[in-house]
């Protein structure tokens, strides 16, 4: 198979050599694959500031990709024979609390119960006076993958979706926001062909909605976040194992407490997740009716 339809878990690998974050530590800048990239040691930074500069520099060497950002409170490995790599997977894949893999009658359970819900949320937005104006219920009835990425984005129930931000103080911010540990670990990683509002790639096999294009003002979370959402493409796909590290352009691990600038401090979460959204507001029983699925 040619190098740019090599699939890792059903997503498409970013073809070819990349600069990444080992590239930087490199005395020859030497490129590698995001197979390497992805088996290897996060880069350690000591501050934001060294971090940018490590971003731009990564950024500047592989023009022809986009970068999100996922930060995370630790860094999750593959279970192989092989040498493990990072594992980047979204909500619908992780097992429940206790549990060490999810169950076909727990898969099974969230499957059906994402296209339920798709229809509880067109009707609570045609119901609710103040969401009604704003949204298009039958635009929700039509594409699955716009109810998905809100119940991703407000936590609902478990999702084919992946929360990424294109900001990287963002995804930065929720890897320090509470977390006790010494270390704290963000994903750049890298698309093709972004478009304003929903891109589907069959040659990349990812899909990435920008929340800000598909959220009214009442929804403000999305846009403190600069959100978007990435699942498998097509559609069928969404249900089947994948791993985002496929499209991994570097990886960083830093330490919160001593990581952020005096002028620059995380965003904390009472601005990440805004008291004033009024869509966060009525999902709440959504939220409540679907808890039993985490």
């Amino acid at each position: 198979m040619a190098s740019g339809l090599q699939l890792e878990n059903n997503v498409r690998k970013i073809p070819g050599n990349v600069f990444s974050h080992n590239s930087l530590s490199s005395s020859k800048r030497k490129r590698e694959t995001v197979e390497q990239v992805s088996r290897s040691q996060p880069m350690k930074v000591e501050n934001y500031h060294q971090l940018v500069e490590a971003v731009a520099e990564i950024s500047y060497r592989n023009r022809d990709y986009f970068p999100v950002y996922r930060g995370q409170t630790k860094e999750y490995w593959t279970t192989t024979k092989l040498q493990p790599k990072s594992k980047i997977i979204p909500s619908i894949q992780r097992p429940a609390s206790g549990s060490k893999v999810v169950s076909s009658k727990l898969k099974t359970a969230r499957q059906r119960a994402l296209y339920d819900a798709c229809n509880d949320l067109a009707t609570m937005i045609k119901s609710n006076e103040t969401l009604k104006h704003n949204f298009i219920a039958a635009d929700f009835r039509n594409h699955e993958e716009l109810c998905w990425s809100i119940f991703q984005h407000y936590k609902i129930l478990p999702t084919p979706m992946l929360d990424v931000t294109q900001s990287l103080h963002v995804a930065c911010s929720f890897a320090s926001n509470g977390n006790s540990s010494r270390s704290a670990i963000v994903y750049m990683l890298g698309l093709e062909e972004v478009s304003p509002t929903i891109f589907y790639s069959y040659f990349t096999g990812h899909q990435l909605i920008r929340l800000l294009s598909v959220m009214p003002k009442t929804a403000s979370r999305p846009f403190y976040q600069e959100g978007y959402m990435l699942a498998a493409f097509p559609q069928k796909l969404c249900f089947e194992a994948v791993n985002y590290s496929a499209r991994m352009l570097a990886k960083f691990e830093f330490d919160p407490d001593n990581f952020w600038p005096t002028n620059l401090p995380a965003i904390p979460n009472d601005v990440l997740y805004p008291s004033s959204d009024k869509l966060d507001q009525a999902l709440g029983e959504m939220r409540e009716k679907y808890s039993h699925l985490w």
